[in-house]
This record gives C-alpha cells, sequence and structure tokens, in this order.
C-alpha cells in the first residue's frame, strides 16, 4: 500500500495515462469532492495501472454525483461513512477541512482501510498519536500528503 501511494505521487508528474489496470487495483474512495483530489490521487491513478479511484462521497449527495460524472468514478456513496464501510473501497483519501481529518481517518482506520489524509494529519499530538496507534493496531497505512517530498525536482535539489 504504501508503495502504492508514494509512486502515485509520481505518476502525478508523468504525461502517459495507462489504458490496462492490473487484475485487481487498490479501490480508493474519496471523503469529498475536492478541488486537490484531482492532483493528488485522479490524476496519479489515471497514471497508474495499480490504483484507480472507485468512489466518491461529499457533503451532498448531487456534489458527488457532479464530481463522479466530472470525473469518471463509478461509485456514488450517500454519506461518509457508507463509504468507510463500504467492502469495495480498500483505501481512503480524506481531502475534508482540517478539524474534521482525524476524526475520519480513525474511523477508515477501525473499518480497516488505509489512509491518504491531506496535511496536516490532524490538529493536535494526541490526535497524531491515536491514529498511529489505530494503524499499527489495525495493520494499515496512514499517509499524510506531502507531496512536495515525492516532486521530480525534489531528488534533482538533492
Amino acid at each position: 500500500m504504501l508503495d502504492l501511494l508514494l509512486n502515485g505521487f509520481r505518476y502525478a508528474f508523468l504525461e502517459k495515462k495507462v489504458d490496462d489496470k492490473v487484475e485487481n487495483p487498490l479501490r480508493i474512495g474519496l471523503l469529498g469532492a475536492s478541488n486537490i483530489a484531482r492532483f493528488g490521487v485522479i490524476k496519479p491513478c489515471a497514471k497508474s495501472a495499480d490504483a484507480t479511484v472507485h468512489a466518491v462521497a461529499a457533503r451532498s449527495f448531487d456534489k458527488a454525483k457532479a464530481y463522479a460524472k466530472k470525473h469518471g468514478i463509478s461509485v456514488v456513496y450517500e454519506t461518509y461513512e457508507d463509504l468507510l464501510s463500504a467492502e469495495d473501497v480498500d483505501a481512503v483519501y480524506i481531502g475534508l477541512r482540517t478539524e474534521s481529518h482525524a476524526e475520519y481517518a480513525l474511523a477508515a482506520i477501525e473499518q480497516h482501510k488505509h489512509v491518504l489524509v491531506e496535511k496536516p494529519l490532524s490538529v493536535t499530538a494526541e490526535e497524531a498519536e491515536e491514529i498511529r496507534a489505530l494503524a499499527a493496531a489495525n495493520d494499515v497505512v496512514v499517509f499524510e500528503g506531502m507531496h512536495y517530498r515525492y516532486h521530480p525536482l525534489s531528488s534533482r535539489i538533492r
């Protein structure tokens, strides 16, 4: 999972989309119909054979449906909770308001989903520790979206 997330950031900077996915790609669900998800998840997944953006949920079901149609996402859930409990979602991307990152990261981890969360991971150190401990207990990967570290320019600067 971690390799897929890290490679996803690298794929974001490639030009070519892939036509064929692996037989069982990582199925990512988006929490929130955010603009940043386009660049951080949707575009990289289009260039990766290993992952696909499979589902979306937003504050408004109508907004989620419109977002799914615009970005070719096949499944729309009415609520965040529906997406988190869905068996056809392996990992979630949390692109919601900062103060809700920890709440939904914890909820996703409890459902044994891998998590990619926009920065910051949490508002407090205590929330971050709770996320770390629960992820370890549930054997899932939690990754904070610090994209710059994997940008091709970063490797040239070093």
